[in-house]
């Protein structure tokens, strides 16, 4: 064969910004004009009391409240069936997206001890893990975070990557082709059903409070500096989180934690990924090429609303009426379930540094290619710090980490975890807050190894 036999060798196209961010930013835009400076209005629908620090340490109750926000799919249908037409965005006979109604969303609120006694407190809001829901650290780490660093926590379901969207994810998987534009564009509406969110804990609750149908306060307005907020998502939440910072009006700091873009390279390279594999190789084929070639198809549509469409543009070459955003990215050496290749990549698009400590005894563990190094304290940019847990590092070939434990969700609890966002939230600085070097030494050995290691370690790898 000869290159006069060759038709082509390679074909592809790139998308414009526009095409990947326009329907994101059109909902986003639309919706918050809708709900204006107040944000959605809502109901009380549950409260868990706990009076004494016997009941709960953290915790002085749990609010959920439910939320009415416009809708702009065809359907917000939460469960699916075979024979019915999947929801995707809503548009006229012009092809304009415009609102069909609205949905239903509930959100939980954590309510610290620390109200009693501390100044009032930021608002903090919380993104979950794979196919999670808005319960994930109702009891743990965001619960801890809050009374600790004094803030009102809350979080509601990623609304199409969600415990309830597992369903339509599967039924794709499994052969049903048609879901991926459904999947992908109910988390567009997903993403502005954050943003509302927020909106609504910084407006009418801030502003007015949380009372219940006696009268009796829940959520005191004095309570909450609408100053002081934030995001902060782990796995799936630093991930998607990436798309939050790039597109909220209303947070300009966020922590990702153990994030990467984008799935068609975090899927394979995740131990997640083998039952999802499974069901895939039975809808389409028991073939590697083919699914390589379905999750680059799949990308495309993904781009609307995943980081490989947006992390570009949370720092720099902000998307159109949307400030500019700081992020830290904390990551786990040696991730079995986000590679941090998809992290390095993320880092890079968004032009984060590398936080170094600025005793020079202490390097960072490695170099990273287009990642500059930067010394702590900065005040300016974003930054990515690497926690080592002893683990070989991840493999050069597309495959999972699967060595020793997984410390996927170990970063999240450490103290210098807790401390350095917190006052990167508060006053934009990003400090080195590590004994040494990020690190957990899980034979017990190593005396700088970080508070709360022990504690992960269990939690974690026992």
């Amino acid at each position: 064969m000869t290159s006069a036999d060759l038709q082509t060798a390679w074909d592809f196209t790139t998308a414009t910004r526009e095409n990947n961010t326009a329907p994101m930013l059109t909902v986003r835009d639309l919706a918050l004009e809708e709900v204006g400076r107040q944000g959605p209005t809502f109901e009380v629908m549950n409260v868990e009391e706990f009076p004494t620090v016997a009941d709960h340490a953290e915790l002085l109750r749990r609010v959920e409240l439910r939320m009415t926000v416009p809708l702009y799919l065809t359907s917000s249908q939460l469960l699916f069936d075979l024979d019915e037409d999947l929801a995707v965005l809503n548009e006229d006979a012009a092809g304009n997206i415009v609102q069909n109604g609205t949905m239903e969303m509930d959100v939980l609120v954590l309510v610290p001890r620390s109200v009693l006694t501390a100044e009032p407190h930021g608002l903090l809001q919380n993104g979950h893990g794979l196919f999670g829901s808005r319960n994930e650290g109702r009891n743990g780490y965001l619960a801890i975070g809050a009374n600790r660093n004094h803030y009102i926590a809350f979080s509601v379901n990623y609304f199409g990557f969600d415990e309830d969207a597992e369903d339509l994810a599967g039924q794709f998987l499994l052969g049903r082709y048609e879901g991926i534009e459904s999947f992908t564009e109910r988390q567009v509406q997903g993403m502005v059903n954050q943003l509302l969110a927020m909106r609504m804990m910084l407006g009418r609750v801030a502003s007015d409070g949380v009372e219940d149908e006696d009268g009796n306060v829940l959520i005191d307005p004095a309570w909450i500096d609408p100053t002081v907020r934030a995001y902060r998502g782990d796995s799936q939440g630093g991930i998607m989180g990436a798309t939050y910072m790039a597109v909220t009006t209303d947070v300009t700091r966020g922590l990702l934690g153990e994030p990467g873009m984008a799935y068609s390279l975090i899927l394979n390279r995740s131990v997640d990924w083998i039952q999802y594999e499974a069901l895939l190789k039975s809808g389409y084929g028991d073939d590697g090429i083919n699914v390589q070639l379905l999750l680059a198809l799949v990308q495309m549509a993904w781009d609307r609303a995943e980081p490989s469409g947006f992390a570009p543009y949370v720092q720099n070459d902000p998307l159109p009426g949307t400030p500019a955003h700081r992020v830290l990215m904390h990551v786990a050496r040696g991730d079995h379930q986000v590679s941090n290749f998809s992290a390095h990549l993320m880092a890079r698009a968004i032009g984060a540094g590398q936080l170094a400590s600025d005793d020079a005894a202490q390097p960072v563990f490695d170099d990273y290619f287009g990642i500059p190094q930067l010394v702590g304290p900065v005040s300016e940019g974003s930054a990515l710090v690497d926690y080592d847990f002893g683990l070989p590092a991840n493999p050069a070939l597309n495959l999972p980490n699967d060595a020793g434990c997984d410390p996927h969700d170990r970063v999240r609890v450490l103290d210098p975890s807790y401390d350095q966002q917190d006052t990167f939230f508060r006053t934009g600085v990003i400090e080195w807050a590590c004994n040494g070097a990020c690190n957990c030494d899980d034979t017990g050995v190593d005396p700088t190894a970080e508070v709360g290691c022990a504690e992960s370690f269990v939690d974690q790898c026992r």
